[in-house]
């Protein structure tokens, strides 16, 4: 489904790779440099230390779908994803400082526990980011009173403009926005279609960001 056809803007396009940006410019140096400083400066062996860094990757099997559930059924003011991936970005900077200051002695559990804590941070920031630019929730009511949105559904790609106007179409290249349909306790969005543009409009706009 889309419910525009226009370009999106350059600046959106920025701010939306920002986060990603800063998840790698801190997670491939640590990545890179663990073993080295592991080694040469704290005396571990680098056997361990690769063993101890692939055990800390495959808890992602663990907590990756583990975050995603839990975020999709996050509910707060700020929506479901941004608490996870701030509270993810403290958890991430916290280990990786840690992990290169120790404040104890180096041992193979002190790396093995900050090399966890730091790849959950990771999957706290990374998942719930991945997950919010790829779909929308949507109930359809055959009751106004129930909708947050008043939506007109055009007929060319050309006329959908804006978040009321909505083009349809099953071709997923052309699609600007993913919607699923889904029941309305699950539903981000309640979706009412009128019959006329002029009727189109908010109702309860603010529900839309919370379903980021």
């Amino acid at each position: 489904m889309s419910s525009s056809a226009k370009k999106i803007p350059r600046s959106k396009l920025v701010a939306f790779g920002i986060p990603e940006y800063a998840i790698y410019l801190s997670s491939i140096p640590i990545t890179l440099y663990i073993p080295y400083v592991y080694s040469a400066d704290f005396g571990l062996e680098l056997a361990h230390i690769g063993l101890i860094l692939m055990l800390a990757r495959i808890t992602d099997v663990i907590t990756d779908p583990l975050i995603g559930y839990l975020s999709d059924r996050t509910k707060s003011k700020f929506g479901r994803r941004k608490p996870w991936m701030a509270v993810g970005a403290i958890v991430m900077m916290t280990a990786a400082f840690l992990l290169f200051n120790p404040k104890e002695e180096v041992t193979n559990s002190y790396l093995l526990i900050w090399s966890m804590l730091l790849w959950l941070g990771w999957t706290m920031i990374n998942i719930p980011y991945s997950a919010a630019e790829a779909h929308l929730k949507v109930h359809v009511t055959q009751n106004s009173g129930l909708a947050d949105i008043f939506v007109y559904s055009v007929s060319n790609v050309g006329m959908a403009k804006g978040d009321t106007l909505w083009f349809m179409t099953e071709s997923r290249a052309r699609a600007t926005s993913r919607i699923y349909l889904s029941a309305r306790a699950e539903a981000a969005l309640v979706v009412f279609f009128v019959g006329t543009r002029a009727q189109a409009g908010w109702k309860k706009k603010r529900k839309l960001s919370r379903a980021l």
